[in-house]
């Protein structure tokens, strides 16, 4: 068994459950809604979504500063597929005209799909289970099925059954959450529509994309337009104990991922209704080795964690020129933005599992470089490139700079990925001809806003990871991931300076060397812990059993400002990242930290949970393993409903890989395991540099590996060729 479950009829948690049972495939994304709807009982957020399909709006300030972006972008909500309802006696049955009895779903992860099985009595008595399976096919990108299967239990008579295809659609609406876009208008016009085709084509109104949806049945039924609706229906008779089934085929092809809308639509119509979509998804998602990559020996915790990785996996990354949003394909929470937590956070899953894939979300930033170039210049930087912090198209889109533009960190985040690919793959002739403009591009920036001073090199009015922390002077995290970023390109090019040279001033490298032998990086004598600016340590404690969370909702801006209060990891983060820092620093680090921390942010606790295991506080790094590891499932944050936190799923692969497994990748791969003390044992499977490494952990630490490889084990280097058996430390 690999399936999560909710049997809930409470209002919140069926919200919530929209996310949680979403279907997605990198490319198409369909929220868990009631394919009944709730009626008019309980509210409800319809969203199907194709990644990189954007509208625009423009922004509204009160006080516009220059080079502050025009327009905003915003993932669009495209037509329904998933309305089914039956009426009996010319009652609809939903909430409205029946009570719910019960309620079971089920996300199987092995078979991936998602299954709800659900018991109505009508106002007269008649009860009828529905049993709905759904699917995104992992295969062909642009197909949606959902299979429809209604039972009566006590009802013999006519009933009719109805499927629709809605492009009466608009974005949610939301006034009071700042995550949340509020944009009031359609973001597209529907271009065709018709019953006989039983197709629909819309284009979005200022970015001019197209999406053809076409719907189908394997079961004959009369169609109409009711407005923008294509409306399906059957008339059948039923006795009791009988049953009525069939299966909704939508397919979407977009001018993003296709040439002939038309013809390339009805193509995969066709092969999608004679052959098994369930076969082939299984087959699918056994080659993705998504439950190979971590196996822990308690049912329970294993389910959530391939529950976590396979809505990761399917979130996004299935071209060059599409990225994964902070939420993937299952809500709208942070418009369907790109962030830093791709780079972070995603990637390390995708690149020891999925090579392809972390490819491709590296090209994503090579494509874009050209825009991040642009925006340097608008910000008044005469060279290098000014990632933006919120884009899908590679337009900065952030309208508040100090949580925004600000974090030029992003910079060495996206570099730390290029840099992780290349220790992982040894893949120099990508690192040389694609990536290596993107680590010199972006690792200007730094010589750009920083600058010497009493013979230090300082950078000031940044944003770290903490934006609770805004515009301030030599961020540590910031100057010691600056710092890497700078070494690896002075490095790299002086192994490569033959195909580089066209490409490099030697003049800038000189500049980077001695910027990172002499950046600041705050360290506080007294604590023995490194500062996370040069001013957060003056700053007034709060109590932190009185502060409301999350705080941005509930203070000013300026309110946080003032106070050493931490939204996330940032400090702690560099530490995990580079763990170069003395040991006792590291602990007494995140120990410091972690008083002053809210985790109003998703991607705080995995990070604590890795570095109390880096600095041997079991049973604390179990403790926020555990949150991190349910915070959807149990709408720990209570904004599930905008959609999964992608970026805590990856979260759940680093606890576990980075921080129970101990696991590193700069310069050779080395592993510090231990086994928690509530598990059996775990296991854990990568590739790197071509060679399929496993670790067995029990109450000894098993490596086996296809071919001769050399890891650092608890930093003794070994070489592994078969099988080896070390004890645990």
């Amino acid at each position: 068994m690999s399936t999560i479950k909710s049997t809930t009829k409470d209002p919140i948690k069926l919200l919530s459950d929209e996310s949680i049972f979403s279907t997605s495939n990198q490319v198409l994304g369909v929220r868990g809604n009631f394919s009944e709807g709730y009626g008019t009982h309980y509210k409800t957020i319809r969203g199907t979504y194709i990644n990189g399909i954007f509208g625009e709006y423009e922004y509204c300030y009160g006080e516009k500063g220059y080079a502050f972006p025009d327009k905003g972008q915003i993932i669009v909500n495209l037509p329904d597929p998933q309305t089914v309802y039956v009426k009996v006696d010319d009652e609809r049955i939903d909430l409205d005209h029946a009570q719910l009895k019960n309620v079971e779903r089920t996300f199987d992860t092995k078979k991936g799909i998602s299954k709800r099985v659900v018991t109505y009595e009508t106002n007269k008595g008649y009860r009828f289970r529905i049993e709905e399976t759904r699917l995104a096919s992992l295969k062909y990108k642009e197909v949606f099925l959902l299979d429809y299967k209604v039972i009566s239990e006590n009802y013999a008579g006519a009933l009719t059954v109805y499927s629709t295809l809605d492009a009466g659609v608009t974005n949610l609406q939301n006034d009071d959450d700042p995550r949340m876009s509020d944009v009031k208008e359609k973001l597209f016009d529907v271009t065709s529509i018709s019953s006989d085709t039983k197709n629909i084509t819309i284009q979005t109104k200022k970015t001019n994309f197209i999406v053809h949806v076409t719907m189908d049945h394997d079961k004959q039924m009369n169609y109409q337009l009711i407005d923008e609706m294509i409306v399906g229906s059957k008339n059948i008779r039923i006795e009791k104990g009988e049953s009525f089934q069939f299966k909704k085929y939508v397919v979407y092809t977009s001018s993003k991922y296709h040439k002939e809308l038309l013809s390339e639509n009805d193509q995969v119509m066709s092969v999608i209704k004679e052959i098994d979509l369930y076969q082939i998804q299984k087959e699918m998602i056994k080659k993705a080795h998504i439950h190979d990559a971590i196996t822990v020996y308690d049912e329970e915790i294993n389910n959530i964690i391939h529950y976590n990785l396979y809505q990761l996996y399917t979130s996004g990354g299935s071209d060059e020129y599409s990225n994964i949003a902070a939420k993937g394909l299952s809500g709208e929470g942070y418009e369907g933005h790109y962030f830093w937590d791709t780079d972070i956070y995603m990637f390390l899953f995708f690149l020891l599992n999925n090579k392809d894939i972390a490819k491709n979300l590296l090209m994503y930033r090579y494509h874009t470089l050209n825009e991040a170039i642009i925006r340097a210049r608008e910000l008044g930087h005469k060279r290098g490139a000014k990632y933006p912090w919120r884009t899908i198209d590679g337009k900065e889109v952030s309208p508040y700079y100090p949580a925004g533009t600000a974090q030029y960190h992003i910079n060495s985040a996206i570099a730390h990925s290029f840099i992780q690919y290349y220790h992982v793959t040894n893949d120099e002739e990508f690192i040389v001809t694609k990536g290596f403009q993107v680590l010199y591009e972006t690792a200007i920036i730094y010589l750009e806003i920083g600058h010497f001073y009493q013979g230090q090199f300082h950078i000031h009015n940044v944003t770290g990871p903490d934006e609770y922390t805004a515009v301030v002077d030599n961020n540590y995290y910031t100057n010691k991931m600056a710092q890497h970023h700078m070494r690896f390109v002075i490095d790299f090019y002086q192994k490569h300076k033959k195909e580089l040279k066209d490409l490099v001033d030697e003049t800038v490298i000189s500049e980077m060397i001695e910027a990172s032998e002499k950046i600041v990086l705050p360290f506080d004598e007294g604590l023995k812990i490194n500062a996370q600016d040069d001013r957060f340590l003056s700053k007034k404690r709060l109590d932190m059993t009185q502060i409301k969370k999350p705080m941005l909702l509930h203070y000013h801006p300026l309110s946080i400002y003032r106070a050493q209060v931490c939204k996330q990891a940032d400090v702690v983060l560099a530490h995990y990242l580079l763990d170069d820092e003395p040991f006792d620093i590291m602990k007494n680090s995140v120990d410091y930290y972690e008083a002053i921390t809210t985790h109003d942010s998703s991607l705080s606790k995995c990070v604590y949970s890795i570095m109390y295991s880096r600095t041997g506080n079991k049973e604390k790094a179990y403790s926020y393993f555990e949150e991190q590891l349910r915070m959807d499932i149990d709408n720990t944050l209570s904004n599930t409903h905008h959609g999964l936190h992608v970026a805590n799923l990856g979260g759940t692969y680093l606890t576990v890989v980075s921080g129970f497994l101990g696991l590193r990748t700069n310069n050779v791969l080395s592993v510090r395991p231990y086994l928690p003390t509530a598990w059996p044992g775990y296991k854990v499977q990568l590739n790197y540099r071509d060679a399929n490494i496993q670790f067995n952990i029990t109450d000894t630490l098993e490596i086996t590996t296809d071919q001769a490889i050399e890891l650092s084990i608890y930093g003794k280097k070994e070489t592994i060729d078969g099988t080896k058996q070390f004890h645990l430390q």
